[in-house]
């Protein structure tokens, strides 16, 4: 077994939110189960969930189910408990382990390690709305759906300061949403064939943009690339919409010459939101 001594916070009446990659879903349960078992100084522990997948281990310690409490962290489902708030709880992130780059960073094109930069934006402590504090754990390297323990205890890495790990990622998108509110031409770009299944996002995103005065062209295209969006000379930022899977190294890609982001940084764009708030209002799945 996975040990979680690590994970214990240093004083007592703890609260913990716990998100995660979805490789390691079917464990969430468990891992809730050692966190709340006698000996360990939690007393609330929430999971997020996978959006319209929830089950009654992945929501709040109540059986209620009101929406107001509902927010999106990183592509995950979470209702907090009645009467508090983010700034309550200690945010603790399990991912996969990361590719690193040559200069020992995480790949910032993986997948597990995108999710984290997007739950940083929301959560980072000190920020308006973020959270106590913001933890990341990476388990062992070895295949997580085989049930069987191995003979000797294998740790994983632990940080008590996740924003440590990708603050370069994180400084990088920043500089991209303040170079995009200075663009009046905004395309945004459908990276998928299901256009039927992204009307809302895409409506929503164009009265965003006019509410603001900005020109807004809507994209279908297909096996995006660089070589494709450079075609639209006169776009000054481009907005992806779509699985965040298929378009996560052009988000990044520093040889682009105009900003690439994702509807939630949209808001931070036109200024509807804070860095670091969790308002409960933000429904882009797309991020």
């Amino acid at each position: 077994e996975e040990p979680i001594s690590e994970l214990e916070p240093e004083g007592g009446g703890k609260r913990v939110l716990v998100l995660f990659d979805v490789l390691y879903t079917a464990m969430m349960p468990l891992l809730k189960q050692c966190l709340l078992a006698d000996g360990q100084q939690w007393d609330t522990v929430l999971l997020g969930g996978i959006p319209a997948t929830r089950t009654k281990d992945f929501a709040s310690n109540d059986d209620d189910d009101d929406d107001t409490r509902l927010i999106i962290i990183g592509g995950l489902e979470v209702r907090l408990s009645p009467g508090h708030t983010l700034k309550d709880y200690v945010v603790l992130y399990i991912s996969q382990p990361a590719p690193i780059t040559l200069t020992g960073d995480a790949d910032a094109e993986s997948p597990s390690w995108r999710q984290l930069v997007n739950i940083m934006m929301r959560c980072t402590p000190g920020n308006p709305g973020g959270a106590q504090q913001c933890w990341a754990y990476t388990p062992p390297a070895h295949d997580p759906s085989v049930s069987t323990a191995p003979t000797t205890t294998v740790r994983g890495t632990f940080t008590n300061d996740a924003s440590r790990i990708c603050s370069r990622q994180l400084a990088r998108r920043y500089y991209l949403i303040q170079k995009a509110k200075m663009a009046s031409i905004f395309g945004i770009v459908i990276n998928t064939l299901n256009i039927s299944q992204f009307t809302t996002i895409v409506s929503q995103l164009q009265s965003k943009l006019h509410r603001h005065d900005r020109h807004a062209y809507t994209l279908v295209i297909s096996k995006l690339n660089v070589a494709k969006l450079t075609n639209f000379a006169e776009i000054e930022t481009f907005v992806l919409v779509g699985c965040s899977l298929q378009f996560s190294g052009l988000l990044d890609n520093r040889e682009f010459h105009v900003p690439v982001i994702t509807p939630y940084e949209l808001g931070f764009v036109l200024e509807e939101r804070e860095w670091g708030v969790v308002d409960g209002t933000g429904r882009e799945f797309f991020y």
